[in-house]
């Protein structure tokens, strides 16, 4: 038996085992948890130390047989060990991102000035307004009127760029798409509308670089 009975989580202990005359012998091994027992580094004058009792009970081959037991200790130093632990970091997807957009309007008209009265975005709204007013732009150069001269006309007068800044929030995709739109109107009341092209742009990151392939 050992005083750590209700510890023992492995043994090769086997019984019953017969001893050899003269010296005969037989040994095993045990494994004994000690978790809960006190140990230092927890409180002042905890114990660091266990001793164990190992006893063994038999008997010899007479008739009647004559019991026999013996007994030992050993005493195992317990050291504190402090707790561990691992944390791995890792991208699992790029959920927002802030998008730079250009937008260039041209008058294509060669007989007349136009006015540029609007400029608008499938996706964000008023491309002329930005936070607080449209919360989906962060910042614009985009303001209107603006005068296109006709086209052809020198120092690229006949055209209007813009840029604005978007904040994107993806859902359940890694691409947006957006297309915006132009309104003119020219000296003699008519109106015109167009619409670029529809803009698709990729987002996505990976853990090396955060860009594209």
């Amino acid at each position: 038996t050992t005083g750590l009975i209700g510890r023992v989580t492995r043994t090769t202990c086997v019984l019953p085992q017969t001893l050899a005359p003269n010296g005969g012998s037989y040994s095993c091994e045990f494994k004994a948890s000690l978790a809960g027992l006190p140990i230092t580094g927890a409180d002042t004058g905890t114990t660091d130390t266990v001793t164990d009792t190992a006893t063994v009970f038999g008997h010899d081959s007479n008739t009647p047989p004559k019991p026999v037991s013996g007994s030992d200790t050993a005493q195992v130093k317990i050291t504190n060990v402090p707790p561990s632990l691992t944390v791995v970091k890792a991208l699992d997807k790029l959920a927002c991102a802030d998008l730079d957009y250009k937008v260039k309007v041209t008058n294509t008209d060669s007989g007349e000035s136009i006015s540029l009265t609007t400029l608008t975005d499938s996706a964000f709204g008023d491309l002329t307004k930005a936070t607080p007013d449209n919360t989906k732009i962060l910042s614009t150069s985009c303001a209107v009127p603006q005068t296109l001269e006709p086209f052809g006309a020198a120092q690229n007068k006949d055209k209007y760029e813009c840029t604005f800044r978007a904040h994107v929030c993806l859902s359940g995709t890694s691409s947006h798409t957006n297309t915006a739109t132009g309104t003119v109107t020219d000296n003699e009341g008519g109106s015109a509308s167009a619409d670029s092209n529809s803009l698709t742009v990729n987002v996505c990151a990976n853990t090396a670089s955060a860009t594209c392939p």
